[in-house]
């Protein structure tokens, strides 16, 4: 007999009627937390340098700001909008800053944990700063 789809890792991996499920969270997270660890911020300080508009919240536009911020111009502003979708657990639009933290949970980084801040990363000032 075989095994549904729906019961195999792939499956519960892409879990979720019309979306991604945990793919694009597993794939993109990881990539988020080192780009902010190589800035030698904490997932609460890239989240408020991100947050331009001072709202508690990030909009898919102040997400996609910030991952060009981060070097990370290659995703798309549609898929970026996906996360968002995949991130905002309560489905209001934005993502909350314990809706960041919890997206970018990596097994086995410590959010205290941040690399020396790289300078050619961040623009050559240092780590800090923000999005225009």
């Amino acid at each position: 007999a075989q095994t549904p789809v729906a019961s195999t890792a792939a499956g519960l991996l892409l879990a979720g009627e019309g979306q991604l499920g945990a793919l694009p969270r597993r794939a993109v997270a990881p990539r988020f937390r080192y780009a902010l660890a190589r800035k030698g911020m904490r997932i609460a300080d890239g989240f408020s340098a991100m947050d331009t508009s001072h709202e508690g919240s990030l909009s898919p536009e102040e997400l996609s700001r910030g991952a060009r911020w981060l070097g990370m111009a290659e995703i798309s502003g549609a898929a970026l909008s996906e996360l968002v979708a995949v991130f905002d657990e309560d489905s209001n639009g934005c993502i909350t800053l314990q809706e960041f933290k919890k997206a970018l949970e990596v097994p086995g980084f410590d959010d205290a944990d941040t690399v020396e801040a790289d300078p050619d990363a961040a623009g050559g000032g240092g780590g800090g700063g923000g999005p225009d």
